[in-house]
């Protein structure tokens, strides 16, 4: 279950907004989650391993895209052709995101959408009546391959009755949850009751984990590459740039990309073979010339 994060950081635009799971972990490291920043994994479709292979296989999943940002939020305006052509490019995998803000979609399309590309997926959340009924008249009527709505956090009971009755052949899936965070809010009551019989499906969104503080300072490191120079068999111990579906490699791969994402560096692993000769002159020698 890859993630892609091109940007990071949003701002407030909606009731739904006031617990975001981002705000309130970027606030444990002092970091100012309403800064929208381009990220060092930006080009993460398009990398590929030492091999030579994309790191993100066609086999890896759905890669779940700008979860730390909204992707039609202005301040990425910049940055979202290149992104748009990387989903393109990358045709082999299927992209899924969410976004508060369907009156910017229309507008910031790539030239060749048509109807809608058949590896993306576009989501739109909704978190009360008064914001299903401002954003689905707009996210119903346009020309997307795959689209679903999201009730989450679901503040109140929603009515989609009349939007499932004349979408019903475009919404592929609708789905609701509560707060995240360990002190959610808590809606009136009411709401599963009165808006189970109008959804697709339901889901819960579990307490979320809070992380210790480690104190370190809010860094912006501006792509600089961190070379990590290891045996090649100690380095699955630490460094993966590739899902492969195991638990443990999956885990190290995502801790990278945190790292990466957070602190705008690029980590690399450079691996030395058993028949690369001495590792250690090796070393010496890159760290007397200077070389890294």
């Amino acid at each position: 279950m890859p993630f892609w994060n091109p940007w990071h950081g949003c701002t407030k635009c909606s009731p739904g907004c006031a617990h975001c799971y981002v705000y309130r972990r970027d606030a444990q490291y002092g970091k100012d989650a309403s800064v929208v920043t381009k990220t060092a994994a930006f080009n993460l479709p398009v990398r590929r391993d030492r091999s030579g292979h994309y790191k993100l296989k066609p086999g890896s999943g759905t890669v779940f895209t700008c979860f730390t940002s909204d992707f039609f939020h202005p301040a990425a305006d910049a940055w979202r052709p290149e992104a748009w052509a990387m989903m393109r490019a990358r045709s082999d995998l299927f992209f899924y995101f969410i976004t508060k803000r369907p009156e910017r979609i229309a507008a910031h399309l790539p030239d060749d959408w048509g109807g809608g590309w058949a590896n993306v997926h576009i989501c739109c959340t909704c978190e009360n009546q008064e914001q299903a009924d401002r954003r689905l008249p707009v996210f119903l009527a346009l020309p997307l391959r795959h689209r679903s709505i999201i009730h989450e956090p679901m503040l109140e009971a929603i009515h989609i009755e009349s939007y499932l009755a004349q979408y019903a052949d475009v919404i592929e899936r609708v789905a609701c949850g509560g707060e995240s965070g360990s002190s959610p809010d808590i809606s009136d009551g009411t709401t599963s009751a009165d808006t189970a019989d109008t959804l697709a499906e339901a889901v819960t969104t579990e307490p979320e984990e809070t992380l210790p503080a480690d104190n370190l300072p809010d860094t912006d490191l501006s792509g600089y590459t961190f070379r990590i120079y290891s045996l090649d068999e100690c380095s699955k111990f630490f460094y993966s740039d590739v899902l492969d579906g195991d638990v443990v490699n999956d885990a190290i791969y995502q801790s990278i990309m945190n790292v990466e994402e957070r602190f705008g560096a690029d980590v690399q692993c450079v691996i030395f073979g058993s028949g690369d000769g001495d590792f250690n002159g090796a070393i010496n020698k890159i760290i007397l010339a200077g070389d890294d």
